[in-house]
């Protein structure tokens, strides 16, 4: 357990005489393994020396130092709630010297893992989100952590590890009652760090999470929401982006790096769409779930889009044409009024076609087609329903085979209807 302490605990500590007494009786509490009082010894001198200390960044490195070495003594008494909040002054302390901000940034997430640690989660959140902010002040493209407790690697890009700070955030975030909330922005911050870096799956899946999170503690996706729970630049916000744009662009950028052939390949782009296809089902489960039923059929309308377009993008026109025609008469199975829409133009283009060729008949004789059209749209109605009574009949070849046409029209309609009605009362 020693072994887990931070470098800082041991780094050399320039005291004066007057601080020695309480230097020592740390030190022996240490040696005897007592960590607390210990613990509470560093507290005693980090206060004697705030009280005379200069405002230096000298004096605010050698009161950090005590800091740390005060957490780690609480750590190892296994006293988190107490050790999570020197850990968090000692990383203030060497942040506001600008000295090194790699140390404040691993102080503030040794803060966020005791914060954890006590179930303190809202601290915790605030700290990683710190602790990215500092790494974010490394002039490095490649940070060398000193140390690798969760979430930081042992080396990675800056761009990278603020990613991860801020994702460990929006988790933490979520665990505390009350301030779920805060998870919405630590995610996207999460997505646009990974963005700055190589092409990557983690800012994709960031900015998703965010937009989860959106829906479960804002019930929405509505751009005028987001534009208030999102953390945009003033830019951002001017030029109204669309942050399911964002996320689909993430994607994409992904996929285009991650082939054999980098680039906008076919197969990125079908990879992009059936991914894209696949957050629209998820969006459309959140919604549903937060009760908003319009928003929810927006996004299977959108994923069903997305589908057909893979089918043309793989050259499989049978179920492309389907896809096509389940929009143009239901929207994909959303429109009621579309539906009867379609049904009214399919009876009137049929009775038109009735009329034209004077394909129906009372009994022997055709029907007068100037003076009784309304006969003409009453067999496309009875035919298209089914109902067939008997008073009219088609005639001739070509009038049983529009019959028939229309019939089977009609089934395919009445089919969605009934689909339509069925998955509405599912969704209930």
């Amino acid at each position: 357990m020693i072994s887990s302490r931070h470098w800082f605990v041991t780094d050399s500590l320039d005291n004066s005489a007057s601080f020695d007494a309480f230097f020592q009786k740390a030190i022996d509490f240490e040696i005897a393994g007592n960590w607390y009082l210990a613990g509470e010894s560093y507290s005693t001198m980090f206060d004697s020396l705030d009280r005379v200390a200069e405002r230096t960044a000298e004096s605010k490195i050698t009161k950090a130092k005590v800091l740390t070495r005060a957490a780690s003594c609480f750590e190892l008494a296994q006293d988190s709630r107490t050790s999570a909040r020197f850990y968090e002054r000692a990383a203030q302390e060497v942040a506001t010297s600008c000295s090194n901000p790699q140390l404040a940034a691993e102080l503030f997430n040794r803060a966020a893992l005791q914060f954890s640690t006590s179930s303190e989660y809202f601290f915790a959140g605030s700290a990683w989100v710190r602790a990215a902010e500092e790494f974010n002040n490394v002039q490095l493209d490649v940070i060398n952590c000193s140390e690798n407790l969760a979430p930081l690697p042992i080396s990675s890009f800056k761009s990278h590890l603020c990613g991860l700070c801020l994702e460990a955030a929006a988790m933490a975030f979520e665990n505390s009652p009350g301030n779920e909330m805060w998870s919405v922005g630590a995610y996207w911050r999460a997505g646009m760090a990974y963005s700055k870096g190589i092409p990557n799956i983690q800012a994709f899946n960031a900015f998703r999470r965010a937009l989860n999170a959106n829906v479960r503690h804002y019930d929405t996706l509505e751009a005028e929401q987001l534009m208030l729970s999102l953390p945009l630049s003033p830019e951002e916000r001017a030029s109204k982006i669309d942050p399911i744009l964002v996320l689909e662009a993430a994607l994409s950028r992904c996929n285009n790096h991650h082939q054999q052939q980098p680039g906008n390949t076919f197969q990125s782009r079908i990879q992009t769409n059936r991914q894209m296809a696949e957050v629209f089902h998820g969006f459309n489960l959140e919604l549903q779930a937060v009760g908003n039923a319009r928003e929810a059929s927006m996004f299977r309308s959108r994923q069903n889009e997305l589908q057909r377009e893979i089918f043309i993008s793989r050259g499989e026109l049978g179920a492309a044409v389907q896809y096509w025609l389940w929009k143009i008469t239901s929207n994909y199975g959303e429109s009621l009024s579309r539906w009867a829409v379609t049904c009214v133009l399919v009876i009137l283009a049929f009775a038109v076609a009735y009329a034209g060729f004077g394909a129906i008949t009372s009994g022997s004789t055709s029907i007068d087609k100037s003076l009784r059209i309304y006969d003409y749209i009453y067999f496309s109605i009875i035919t298209f329903s089914t109902l067939g009574y008997g008073d009219l009949h088609p005639i001739g070849l070509l009038g049983q085979i529009l019959a028939c046409l229309e019939v089977f029209c009609g089934l395919i309609m009445f089919g969605l209807l009934l689909s339509f009605v069925g998955s509405r009362f599912q969704r209930r």
